[in-house]
């Protein structure tokens, strides 16, 4: 059995590129949650005319969509991903959520996996009156300023 500094030495020369952690097969469990985030968007998607999703790694969930919306942007703050996101998705903004350089009031929907931290503001900026915001909140860290508010 390999100590504690052998497996951290491992963890951090893992290739986390397009978020694969494949290396963690057989290692790690997790679990999912009764509903499907792709479902819910991929329902949303068929119908929105602008879209934006809003870190969106290595943009396999939106290359993974039967249906997407004339006009689909993206943003990945992780420069490998948003490499890769862009081979996948024509229209990708290598920026973080904090400052998104698009118009006000410009989508009909946004969507974000698991953000870390949500930008309140600047989502309900970019979206227009009557717009949708979906996302699945997930994970240590996520949501904290909303789980702040609420407690």
């Amino acid at each position: 059995m390999r100590d504690f500094d052998q497996l951290v030495t491992e963890a951090e020369a893992a290739p986390i590129h397009g978020w694969d952690f494949s290396w963690l097969d057989g290692r790690a469990t997790e679990a999912r949650p009764s509903w499907h985030f792709r479902e819910r968007v991929a329902e949303r998607a068929a119908t929105a005319t602008v879209m934006l999703e809003l870190s969106c790694g290595d943009g396999a969930l939106l290359a993974s969509l039967p249906h997407v919306p004339p006009v689909l942007v993206a943003t990945e703050g992780y420069p490998p991903n948003a490499g890769i996101a862009a081979s996948r998705v024509a229209n990708v903004i290598a920026t973080h959520d904090n400052e998104l350089p698009l118009r006000d009031e410009s989508f009909d929907l946004v969507t974000c996996r698991h953000p870390i931290m949500s930008w309140w503001t600047e989502i309900a900026r970019v979206l227009e009156p009557g717009g949708a915001y979906v996302a699945q909140h997930v994970g240590a860290g996520s949501g904290h300023e909303l789980t702040s508010w609420l407690m």
